[in-house]
């Protein structure tokens, strides 16, 4: 079955890995997220100054129809497993990166 909901043909870097949030050509191709949350939490980094950066690739499409410009892509970080959290990157509902890329 042949899908289009605005997915990459391929993964940032080439190495055929990539941590996705549905990956199914079931139910009509609706392979996406509505209504609800997906959480993704790296392992721990260790630091010894106290600093670190890090850098992601990030395919968010959010203007396929019936429900268009609706969701949210949220990043957090946080010194330790029970926070406190703080937002670093906020894309959506509307805006230049909404649309796959």
């Amino acid at each position: 079955m042949a899908c289009s909901r605005g997915n990459p043909l391929t993964d940032f870097d080439g190495s055929g890995r990539a941590w996705l949030t549905e990956n199914s050509q079931a139910n009509a191709c609706n392979s996406d997220v509505d209504n609800g949350s997906v959480f993704l939490r790296s392992p721990g980094f260790a630091t010894a100054g106290g600093e670190i950066g890090v850098q992601y690739a990030l395919w968010f499409n959010n203007s396929i129809p019936p429900e268009p410009f609706e969701d949210v892509f949220t990043v957090q970080v946080a010194p330790s497993p029970t926070g406190p959290w703080q937002t670093v990157d906020t894309v959506g509902p509307t805006g230049i990166n909404v649309r796959g890329g």
